[in-house]
Parts: C-alpha cells; sequence; structure tokens
C-alpha cells in the first residue's frame, strides 16, 4: 500500500472489512499520505476512498478521534473537497461521508474540517443535485456534524442557502437522508437568521410529519429535536 499498488490497497480493505479494532491499527501517517496521493489521480481514486472510508467509520464506531486527526493532519482535506466537485456521484457520496467522519464528535476535528478550502459550498452545492440520493444525504451528514454545537459553521451554510435543500431533502424516501436532513437542520435552527429561513422553506410541516409513528424512530427523533430548538426561547414558533 506504501508504494501506491491498487492491489494492495483492495487487499487491505479486505482484510480489514468487519473489523473495526483492526481498522483503527492500520491507521498510519504513512498509510494516510500515499492514500491522498492516490485520491488525486483518477486511476486510483475509487479504490483509494473505499479503503478510507472503510477506516474512518472504524474510527467512529469505536470512537476513535485519532483516526480522524491522522487523516486531516495527513492532507486528506483537499482531495476529499475536489472529488465532491468534481468527481462521479458515487465518489461524491463516499467523499462526503468520510468529511462527515472527520468532524464526528470532535470539536478540535470540526475546526480542522471547517477550515478545508471550499467544503462548504462544496457541501451545499451536492444537496438535492441529481436524482441520485446518496450524494445528498451524505453531504447532510457531514452538514450535520460540522454544525453540531457550532454557531458559526451554521451561520455560514445558511447563508450558502442550505436550508431550503435540506428542506427538500426532507421529503426523500430514503430514512438516512431523511434523518442526515432533519439532522442537520437541528443544528442549524438557533440563529434569527435560520429561524426566518426554515419558515420561509416551509420547513416546519415537513418535521411535523416526521414525527408519526409510520416513520423511522430515529428519524422522528431528529425532527423532534429541530422543532424543538426552532421552538426554544421563540414563543413565535412554538
Amino acid at each position: 500500500v506504501l508504494a501506491g499498488a491498487v492491489d494492495a490497497v483492495r487487499e487491505l480493505e479486505e482484510k480489514v472489512k468487519g473489523d473495526e479494532e483492526l481498522c483503527v491499527k492500520v491507521v498510519s501517517d504513512g498509510l494516510v499520505r500515499q492514500l491522498v496521493e492516490m485520491l488525486k489521480k483518477e486511476a486510483t481514486s475509487e479504490d483509494a476512498l473505499k479503503l478510507l472510508l472503510l477506516l474512518t467509520d472504524a474510527g467512529v464506531g469505536q470512537k476513535n478521534v485519532d483516526v480522524a486527526r491522522c487523516m486531516i493532519d495527513g492532507g486528506v482535506g483537499e482531495p476529499l473537497v475536489a472529488l465532491i466537485g468534481a468527481g462521479t456521484v458515487s465518489l461524491q457520496e463516499r467523499a462526503a461521508a468520510v468529511l462527515g467522519n472527520l468532524c464526528h464528535e470532535s470539536p478540535a476535528n470540526q475546526d480542522k474540517v471547517a477550515k478545508f478550502e471550499g467544503i462548504f459550498p462544496a457541501l451545499v452545492n451536492i444537496l438535492g443535485k441529481g436524482e441520485d440520493v446518496g450524494p445528498a444525504q451524505e453531504a447532510a451528514y457531514a452538514i450535520w456534524n460540522l454544525t453540531v454545537g457550532h454557531d458559526e459553521n451554521s451561520a455560514i451554510f445558511v447563508r450558502l442557502g442550505v436550508v431550503p435543500k435540506l428542506t427538500e431533502l426532507l421529503k426523500s424516501p430514503s430514512d438516512i437522508a431523511q434523518e442526515n436532513a432533519a439532522g442537520a437542520l437541528m443544528h442549524v435552527t438557533m440563529s434569527k437568521e435560520a429561524r426566518v429561513a426554515i419558515v420561509q422553506a416551509d420547513a416546519i410541516p415537513r418535521l411535523c410529519e416526521l414525527l408519526k409513528p409510520t416513520y423511522e424512530p430515529e428519524v422522528s427523533t431528529q425532527a423532534a429535536g429541530a422543532l424543538l430548538n426552532l421552538a426554544s426561547d421563540c414563543p413565535e414558533y412554538s
């Protein structure tokens, strides 16, 4: 893998798949740097990205923020943002998912990811773009993780027009898309600007719809959180 061999990357992926502890153990500065170089090449980007997603998923599952830190410090940000902007649908979906993993439940990593050049417009641009919901639902996941407890990031996304796009994603038949969109909206509702945008996008009736027992519990939980934040200290929205 350290020599950039695609077959070796595929072999490593198969070896660590299903074993989160092993995934965490194989992450190293040298491995990440090589995967970053492979991300930049069309012929090797897909295989490198699959392995990065597997490793960062394991980092989230094991609550090991050092996996993401190693990826960030290894320079993974620039090629990931580039793939979101110009990659195929599958590459966009995986790249957005990796970005979401990188800032999952870590304020320090969240701040680092927010500094990736072009990440905010790149994520907003693929929301609702095209017929395939995959990239949009993973972009919503990344936006969710970037905005948890971070008013500044939330404000940037709101100014870029994220609210109506997330509202539209709430209508997707995919429960993953619904959950991620509602989760993202929950964390961009705290400012007055965001609340106005949510009302203008007619998001409240859709969020209320998602509270019905016909929807997945995870979806309803995030929708309830968004409505609770919207009504907090704002009687006009109660």
